[in-house]
């Protein structure tokens, strides 16, 4: 069975989740009364599913390199400079490790319950549709469903 985490931070009950769907998917959710779920390795973001410490790694990384004359001089002339790249490996093999073992199905927030032009134009195509949906009505349903 899956794990519903929800966190502190959660929307307003009165926010509204959108998903945008070609109209294949949509079909096929609606025929199938199912959510179709991607692993996060086939997802555009190739860093889909990146942890907090390894974007805080990358960053401080990136820091020191710009915060030393030094390396960030060798940088500039061409050299690559890693820092911990020993860390940065492993980071990379437990983000492919994650990636494909996990899955997802994403939905856009909106607080005002508006739509979005932008997620529209990210997510869509001329035979697409959209889905709004109250927050707290997807939450009750997922966890009574339970799948």
């Amino acid at each position: 069975m899956p794990e519903f985490i929800f966190t502190e931070d959660e929307p307003s009950d009165n926010s509204s989740l959108w998903k945008f769907l070609n109209k294949d998917k949509f079909l096929s959710m609606i025929l199938n009364q199912k959510l179709h779920l991607t692993r996060l390795d086939v997802f555009d973001d190739n860093n889909e599913g990146i942890s907090a410490n390894q974007i805080l790694f990358e960053r401080y990384s990136e820091y020191l390199i710009d915060s030393i004359p030094e390396l960030n001089e060798a940088r500039e002339n061409g050299f690559s400079i890693e820092i911990g790249s020993s860390k940065i490996d492993s980071f990379a093999q437990e983000l492919e490790l994650f990636q494909k073992s996990n899955f997802a199905n994403c939905w856009f927030i909106s607080e005002d319950g508006q739509e979005s032009a932008a997620m529209w134009n990210l997510f869509s195509s001329p035979n697409s549709a959209a889905l709004k949906i109250k927050y707290k009505e997807f939450k009750k349903n997922l966890v009574e469903s339970g799948l």
